[in-house]
């Protein structure tokens, strides 16, 4: 049945059946495109969190990184103190050799 505007009934068989094709149209790009948009969700969400698990291990490994920094800057000041001692003592062991030389010399030349 070919759509003509001569007869009203025709005519409204004709809408009625471009209501519905254009229902069906709308009900299959309505469905497309929620396909897409679940797709896309879903796409996104896994590179996302593929992205979280990367960002995550980066981030523990430079936490081991900086960890062990710390101890060996640890390590370091406790041998830093260690050499810091060292150095005092031996600075008092010169002082007092110093002195001692200094006695000696003059005693050496008051006789």
């Amino acid at each position: 049945m070919v759509c003509q505007p001569d007869s009203p009934r025709k005519w409204s068989h004709c809408h009625d059946r471009i209501v519905r094709t254009r229902s069906f149209t709308m009900k299959s790009t309505l469905i497309k495109a929620a396909s897409i948009a679940a797709f896309t969700v879903l796409a996104t969400g896994c590179a996302s969190t593929s992205s979280v698990d990367e960002v995550r291990a980066i981030a523990e490994a430079a936490q081991r990184s900086a960890d062990e920094a710390k101890q060996s800057a640890a390590s370091a000041e406790r041998t830093a103190a260690d050499a810091k001692r060292t150095a005092e003592e031996a600075k008092r062991a010169a002082d007092e050799a110093n002195t001692k030389i200094d006695r000696a010399f003059k005693q050496s030349m008051q006789k």
